[in-house]
């Protein structure tokens, strides 16, 4: 059987790739893995795994990640008053990628605080300034990645919007991709439904504030 990588990054939904991955995990093959980040993976597709991957439209990782940044804790994202942003995760490059992306792993280095920033600008300056630090790291490595694997049998892209607004089809394109059975496919369906930011399972546990169109 083919070793299986989930890849995705952040505010690309990693917490919902995340838990599809470990009931295909538990279901299907102990050995799947998760990995976030996209741009330390760029160099790394392998002919012989899978890879399921999920993108995000641009202007909502920049949204997103903004709002989500003015709020979020230092316990939760230690780099968030100033620190490195991958905390260490830079080991994961491919020694010719860090010279190759070394502006960008620069950027990661954050020299000042990071939410007080965004918390004194106005939302378009903010925003601004989301896209052109954070986001930028994120978006640089979807587009490497589209770039490179867009054609490769073996990467299945997901779209994110898909994934919350018609998760059933997501996890049954999943599943054709990973050649796995109607039984499993329909469990896995059915307990993905505890992780849905749109169906009752997930009821009113869901935090909005970083959510780009509550309208939806």
């Amino acid at each position: 059987m083919s070793n299986i990588v989930f890849l995705t990054d952040h505010k690309c939904g990693s917490a919902l790739l995340y838990e599809l991955r470990e009931n295909y995990r538990l279901k299907v093959n102990p050995n799947i893995d998760f990995q976030n980040f996209y741009m330390w993976n760029v160099n790394k597709w392998d002919p012989n795994n899978k890879y399921v991957v999920i993108i995000r439209e641009p202007r909502e990782i920049i949204v997103s990640g903004y709002l989500y940044h003015k709020k979020v804790s230092k316990e939760k994202e230690g780099w968030i008053h100033g620190g490195n942003y991958w905390c260490g995760w830079e080991r994961f490059f491919l020694e010719e990628d860090k010279e190759l992306y070394k502006d960008y792993l620069e950027k990661a280095f954050i020299k000042e605080d990071y939410q007080e920033v965004l918390l004194r600008l106005s939302e378009e300056e903010g925003i601004a300034y989301e896209m052109d630090n954070i986001a930028e790291l994120t978006l640089r490595g979807r587009d490497l990645i589209l770039d490179k694997w867009k054609n490769k049998d073996n990467v299945l892209f997901i779209n994110f919007d898909d994934f919350v607004w018609d998760m059933i089809s997501v996890v049954k394109k999943v599943s054709n991709f990973l050649n796995v059975g109607n039984d499993i496919n329909t469990l896995i369906i059915e307990e993905m439904y505890n992780y849905s930011l749109v169906k009752k399972g997930y009821g009113d546990k869901v935090d909005w504030s970083h959510v780009t169109n509550k309208d939806c």
